[in-house]
């Protein structure tokens, strides 16, 4: 008999990529934001690329633990260095975001 094989576009695949991917795509956006629009400490809404970096680094952790479940599906290698990697810059790029939207705050 075959073994299973387990798809690679389960949710625990995508959650991984996304934990991954998230965090570095949209800080690189806010970053690009930032030098195009300079200082936005006077803008009405603050520096909305900043809001959304930090929301997607918040939600990529929580989706890079789920992730960790599917790895008796999928297997440590497909699974563990994503999640990690997507864990950690997640967690550090949204302490950065934080800090930049209380100070934000503070300024106000």
């Amino acid at each position: 008999m075959n073994k299973p094989t387990a798809s690679k576009c389960s949710f625990f695949s995508i959650a991984a990529w996304y934990c991954l991917i998230a965090p570095f795509t949209t800080y690189a956006i806010a970053w690009l934001a930032y030098l195009l629009e300079g200082d936005t400490r006077y803008h009405p809404f603050g520096d909305p690329a900043l809001d959304v970096s930090f929301w997607a680094c918040v939600s990529a952790v929580p989706l890079g633990v789920v992730s960790l479940f599917g790895i008796p599906r999928h297997g440590v290698k497909v699974i563990v260095w994503k999640a990690l990697i997507g864990i950690g810059t997640g967690f550090i790029f949204g302490c950065f975001g934080f800090l930049g939207i209380y100070s934000r705050i503070a300024r106000q």
